[in-house]
């Protein structure tokens, strides 16, 4: 069964017991939500003179923690603070997230002038509360206990704090619109116990929401363990997916049994996989094998569906290797030096990149969609949006996932106004309720009296065929496997600035998207290459990032690092004992490293067109050192005959050494790519002459004489030359 069609059985199964549950008992013991929700609509007043006591008058009841309401009774003495407060959590033209954010603070503020000792306890769950009071027909009540139990028995990934919610409501929104809307006997139920004095619910927010509640509070609905996760699986896919773990048997059977093994069978089904398929422990604990015969079949990726039985304990056995599964040996910051030819960036590429990569990570829609929209305008977005939804209102086009991603990228601070900016530069003429001025081709939008935009699709046929393709890969979007990866590289140069790394105000060749009648050129503040990989660290907190920095000492460090220079050391990242925090100069925004970003830099210890590494940054770094190996030019993939290239470089070096000193060696890397090992001289005179005396010119400033003595007079000629000078008395060569 694959992971929507379990979905579908889920939800239905939820409905089918919930109907169950409300026909024996016509949810008596339910229906004060819908009275209370109908209550607050008609005493809430924002404006009313006596604030405190219009707001302790509401009943919350169990809606929300004891603590909670506590917040509520020093409203007598901060009236006009809680009134703002709620005045912007209800403001619907603001992101939700900051709202939620905002509330917590300031709640959490006042309460400690109040009581130093405790916080407001604002949770996600209180605040819902007050938005499903407020606006039922867009926010619903939220445990969650029930969203965590929700998203597990769908296969999704609970999101972290202060998301959890939002998150809640768009899964409540797919099970109204999928299943609750097209059930005519749940909706029939749901009128028979609902009185004249509770609210209609026409939305089914809070119908949904009590879908939730009575049958995840209902002792008897378990899901029953399904032996079919694993029986397709081969022996040697299973068999992989538990010896990655690097665990015994019995501490992931306690781990299981220790969370859900009554609710799940969790701990029964591990111990039969692990029976069933021959995995035994040595004498260490370790789970090993020995019917692991076919490597082909072990390496081709099928595996995956055996790693999802153990990816609810432990995420990292989603990968080939546990990639994740603990901090790694390397310092945070990190600068592996040596001279060149030694192999740093090689070591990069070929080491740490794969302890950066999730080898069979799942694509989300969302990612998806960031994928999607990477290289579109915002105009672009909005029309494949009304292509899929044919008529909308502003709010709905931007609910849209698609919008979404969009704006997650977008430094837009009114994204609603750009929405409406762009349906009408791109509204039809002969549209009478849009009195915009300026117009664009393709005009193809309309609005009516009710402000709901339609879009005329035999006019985006012709206009913009390209579109529909990019709609149906949306609407046909299946879960992939893919690697993906979690660090970002880059090369420092002498020209690379703070502005290319952190952010900076760069020039936008468009149209002004958020004041379309300007059509000079703007500006905008566009993140670097630092601050997006941050970002990204920051929103996957379970998850090492990095940031791979070549020829770090190539570029002005003082001017690239900025503030940073300070906040990326180990102790002063989120999270940390000594965390600092700091403002960007350009977006005047928060800012701070999380720790679970390495950043790891090279650098070339014989560069002599740079100056030595900033004494700010080098205290900062832990340096790892690579030093020519001549040993490996003698391994039989590079070893050629008549020539022991190990003496060779080892000679070479031991004289460069004695001259200048080991920065200054030459790396085993410059003898490594010789094709022809058995007829190598052409080759290796190609190497001296283009690679290695460049390299020595340099080092020795072009001095011949101790060029020959690193090398020898085989490699030296002299060139006698008469050059005849056309000379005066006064002036003799």
């Amino acid at each position: 069964m694959n992971s929507i069609e379990n979905q579908t059985s889920v939800q239905k199964k939820i409905i089918e017991k919930y109907k169950e549950l409300v026909k024996q008992d016509n949810n008596e013991d339910e229906v004060y939500k819908w009275e209370m929700v109908k209550e607050f609509q008609s005493k809430w007043d924002i404006d009313v003179e006596d604030f405190p006591a219009m707001i302790k008058s509401i009943n919350f009841s169990n809606l929300m923690f004891h603590h909670s309401k506590k917040f509520i009774d020093i409203s007598d003495n901060y009236s006009e603070d809680i009134r703002g407060m709620f005045k912007d959590l209800f403001n619907e033209n603001k992101d939700l997230r900051e709202r939620i954010l905002g509330f917590q603070t300031r709640a959490n503020e006042l309460f400690a002038e109040h009581e130093p000792e405790l916080k407001a306890q604002q949770d996600e769950r209180a605040i819902s509360t007050y938005l499903t009071f407020r606006y039922p027909e867009k926010y619903t009540f939220y445990k969650s206990s029930f969203y965590n139990k929700y998203t597990k028995l769908l296969g999704l990934k609970s999101h972290k704090t202060n998301e959890k919610f939002i998150h809640y409501l768009s899964l409540i929104d797919s099970l109204i619109e999928d299943y609750i809307t097209k059930d005519e006997e749940l909706l029939s139920i749901s009128k028979s116990y609902l009185s004249s004095n509770c609210y209609d619910d026409s939305n089914y927010k809070i119908l949904a929401q009590n879908i939730l509640y009575r049958v995840f509070d209902n002792s008897d609905f378990i899901e029953e363990p399904n032996d079919s996760d694993h029986s397709s699986l081969t022996k040697a896919q299973v068999i992989h997916a538990f010896l990655f773990s690097g665990l015994s048997h019995r501490k992931i059977q306690s781990d299981i049994l220790k969370e859900d093994a009554p609710a799940r069978g969790g701990g029964f089904l591990t111990m039969k996989i692990l029976h069933n398929y021959d995995i035994r422990e040595d004498k260490k604990g370790v789970l090993k094998t020995n019917s692991l015969s076919n490597e082909k079949e072990v390496a081709d990726g099928k595996y995956l569906e055996a790693l999802k039985l153990l990816e609810k304990h432990y995420p990292e056995l989603m990968y080939d290797k546990p990639n994740n599964g603990g901090k790694m040996n390397l310092s945070l910051n990190t600068i592996i030096y040596g001279p060149p030819g030694t192999g740093k960036t090689y070591r990069l590429k070929n080491e740490f990149f794969e302890k950066f990569t999730d080898k069979q990570a799942i694509q989300t829609k969302e990612e998806f969609c960031d994928e999607l929209i990477q290289d579109l305008s915002w105009w672009q977005v909005i029309s494949i949006v009304m292509l899929d939804l044919k008529e909308a209102k502003v709010q709905e086009i931007f609910d849209h996932p698609l919008l979404q991603a969009k704006v997650s990228v977008s430094e837009n601070k009114s994204p609603k106004n750009t929405i409406w900016a762009w349906l009408q530069r791109h509204t039809k003429d002969d549209c009478p309720n849009v009195n915009f001025k300026k117009r664009d081709n393709p005009q193809f939008f309309s609005k009516d009296n009710k402000s709901t935009w339609t879009i005329d699709e035999e006019i985006a046929k012709i206009e913009i065929p390209d579109f529909y393709e990019i709609l149906e890969k949306y609407q046909n979007f299946k879960p992939q496997t893919e690697s993906k990866k979690r660090y970002v590289f880059t090369t420092f140069h002498q020209s690379f600035s703070y502005e290319d790394f952190i952010e900076g105000i760069k020039p936008k060749l468009m149209k002004n998207e958020e004041d379309l009648e300007s059509q000079d050129i703007s500006y905008h503040i566009e993140n670097g290459i630092f601050k997006n990989i941050v970002n990204k660290a920051i929103n996957d907190p379970d998850k090492d990032y990095a940031i791979f920095i070549d020829e770090i000492n190539r570029g002005n460090i003082a001017n690239i690092f900025g503030e940073l220079i300070t906040l990326i050391e180990e102790d002063k990242r989120k999270g940390c004992d000594n965390y600092i925090p700091a403002i960007l100069p350009y977006s005047k925004t928060e800012f701070w490293v999380p720790k679970n970003l390495y950043i790891i830099g090279t650098m070339n210890t014989a560069d002599r067109s740079v100056e030595a590494l900033d004494n700010a940054l080098r205290r900062r770094f832990s340096f790892l050192e690579m030093n020519p190996e001549p040993a490996k030019l003698s391994q039989e993939e590079f070893a050629c005959e008549g020539v022991n290239l190990e003496k060779l470089l080892s000679a070479i070096n031991n004289r460069i050494e004695k001259l200048l000193d080991k920065d200054y060696c030459i790396g085993h890397s410059y003898f490594m790519n010789i094709r022809d090992q058995k007829n190598p001289l052409e080759e290796l005179k190609m190497i001296f002459s283009n690679r290695i005396l460049p390299l020595l010119q340099e080092y020795f400033y072009g001095d011949w004489g101790k060029i020959m003595l690193v090398l020898g007079k085989g490699f030296i000629g002299k060139k006698v030359e008469s050059v005849s000078f056309l000379a005066t008395e006064d002036c003799q060569p």
